[in-house]
């Protein structure tokens, strides 16, 4: 998994959902992993961005799962309960 530090804080490269009815794609991010394990969807998003299946700021719990460019970590359920950001 791809993983880098931007302003100090290290990142990894999760993909989300964006939501469109006419095909299925997914969105590689930049993405913090918290104390708990879960990773933070970025909020410094453009307005004219894709929806995403969860809004930015989120904390999310991944799968790993095959993509058409292999094995990556996707976002598969929003957290909502006992989230520490470590912000």
């Amino acid at each position: 998994m791809d993983t880098r530090a931007i302003d100090n804080r290290e990142t990894t490269t999760i993909y989300v959902k964006v939501i469109d009815e006419n095909m299925d794609y997914y969105m590689p991010l930049e993405a913090e992993k918290n104390s708990n394990g879960y990773f933070i969807l970025p909020t410094d998003v453009d307005d004219s961005c894709d929806e995403w299946e969860f809004p930015p700021g989120s904390a999310v719990k991944v799968e790993e799962k095959h993509l058409s460019g292999g094995p990556c970590l996707v976002a598969v359920e929003r957290v909502t309960e006992n989230v520490d950001q470590d912000s």
